[in-house]
């Protein structure tokens, strides 16, 4: 999660002419928009996340194309005989 330091953000809200009240509203209001975007890091961890379930879903379905082949093979070649 993305944080922001909001009584340095009022400060320098303040330093540049800002009221008070201006400044700390506008760093509060910064602080709750920020709290919901995501870092590079949290999306790094969400690839590396996927990637391993992409990976044991592209396994699994590979394992089940091959089992469908060798019990499609072994019916035909049991009826062909």
């Amino acid at each position: 999660m993305a944080t922001i330091n909001t009584l340095d953000v009022a400060r320098r809200l303040r330093s540049r002419g800002f009221a008070d009240a201006q400044a700390e509203g506008l760093a509060d209001t910064l602080e709750e928009v920020t709290g919901s975007l995501s870092t590079k890091d949290d999306l790094d961890r969400l690839e590396q996340r996927l990637k391993l379930w992409l990976g044991g879903a592209v396994a699994v379905g590979t394992g089940l194309v091959l089992a469908g082949m060798a019990t499609a093979t072994a019916i035909l070649a049991a009826t062909l005989g």
